[in-house]
């Protein structure tokens, strides 16, 4: 059997789940058990956000294998149709030219069409402006800025610095908003430009990293949670940027006037675009979905109509989101983080992280500080969340298994 075969493949494979969007800790769970199932004694996997190396013993040799970790471009529906693979071919214990041939259908599987991510695009931009608080034409002139941000993720990201891409693009955005405004096509810059915010705001990645600092995977966790928080800045400077060469007086920070059941309906209609975006399959659409009316209700009532302390209604509804998201990702058997970061990006504090800088640019130190205690608390409760959810399920799952064992042996 040619082990360094095997171990090559693996390891691709492992690669392409984290390019498409999987955490480390399901990457290198995966790349172990596949390799068990072809015989290893052992093995050893790590992976970080560049880089994966994988080393396995096969018949007292080891092999090892290094693979480099190019750009993301997430796409739920392959890891889903990845950790099959590995499900079923550690229980059914297939070939290595199985694998191949499966792997190779996955890769070569009919391409998301356009038309649906750029409809997504728009739908995003237009139902957080309204989100957060805009009104029609708000959302309209955020669903044309969009269309350029989708055109750029198309044909300008793959060639440039991801860093360098977030500025361009949002500082190009920035300015054809105040453009839109001033001219009309929108009454509030703050809320058209929230809109597109939530586009490249890295929520899948700080949902991730919480996850993956829970699970012991400490440095890639640290390494995303940093690349989290660059892409914070550089997202941030592009728009502030803008607004300082083009200065345009808007209603900056205005409470949303928006009803609650309307409050409701943008925010499902925001998860299913980032559900579009993100390449979900129908099941996992529905299950998010369902999840979403969840945490938009418990939304509404405790961060707007009774409102709760940002860290304590972002920690409850991250909690409950990422419950939910466990006990039907066990039921289907399908990634969890799918799911919960579906139902969670909504959430994020797009408006916060704008208005943020917004006012350092404007030198409101007081608006400055209140706005981001505000989205600082928001992710710190989200991922703690997220955190604790993990820990409740995992050890629920591990009591169960303790529980049945007892009863097997009992039974004996």
């Amino acid at each position: 059997m040619n082990y360094d075969h095997i171990v090559e493949t693996i390891t691709q494979i492992g690669k392409e789940m984290y390019i498409r969007g999987a955490e480390v800790h399901r990457v290198e769970d995966t790349i172990t058990r596949m390799l068990k199932s072809f015989g290893a004694q052992s093995s050893d996997v790590f992976a970080i956000t560049s880089q994966i190396t994988v080393s396995a013993k096969f018949e007292n040799k080891t092999y090892t294998v290094m693979k480099r970790v190019g750009k993301t471009d997430a796409d739920f529906t392959k890891i889903a149709q990845y950790n099959a693979l590995s499900r079923e071919t550690c229980e059914k214990h297939l070939s290595i030219e199985e694998v191949e041939r499966k792997h190779a259908e996955i890769l070569s599987s009919k391409p998301f069409p356009w038309y649906i991510s750029l409809f997504a695009y728009m739908l995003c931009c237009f139902s957080f402006a309204m989100f957060f608080g805009g009104d029609y034409l708000d959302g309209l002139s955020s669903a044309v800025l969009g269309i350029l941000m989708f055109f750029a993720n198309r044909y300008l990201k793959p060639h440039i610095n991801e860093f360098l891409y977030l500025f361009l693009v949002t500082f190009v955005t920035g300015c054809l908003g105040i453009l839109f405004v001033f001219l009309g096509f929108g009454h509030n810059l703050d809320k058209v430009l929230i809109g597109t915010v939530m586009l490249v705001i890295p929520g899948m990645y700080i949902t991730n990293a919480a996850r993956d600092l829970f699970l012991g995977e400490t440095i890639s966790g640290l390494l995303k949670l940093i690349e989290s928080l660059l892409s914070v800045v550089m997202i941030s400077l592009g728009y502030v940027l803008a607004i300082y060469l083009f200065p345009y007086v808007s209603d900056s920070g205005a409470e949303s006037s928006n009803p609650w059941y309307l409050t409701m309906f943008v925010a499902l209609l925001g998860s299913l675009s980032f559900a579009l975006l993100f390449k979900a399959n129908g099941k996992m659409i529905l299950a998010a979905l369902a999840g979403s009316c969840i945490a938009s209700v418990f939304y509404v009532l405790f961060s707007t109509l009774f409102p709760l302390p940002t860290f304590l209604w972002s920690f409850l509804l991250a909690l409950i989101a990422g419950i939910y998201s466990e006990i039907f990702a066990r039921i289907a058997k399908t990634p969890a983080i799918s799911i919960l970061s579906i139902i969670l990006l909504p959430f994020y504090p797009g408006g916060s992280i704008y208005y943020t800088f917004a006012y350092l640019e404007e030198q409101k130190d007081n608006l400055f500080f209140a706005n981001f205690q505000i989205a600082g608390f928001t992710i710190l409760g989200i991922a703690s969340g997220v955190i604790l959810s993990t820990v409740l399920i995992h050890y629920a799952v591990f009591l169960y298994q303790v529980l049945k064992k007892k009863k097997a042996e009992k039974n004996k």
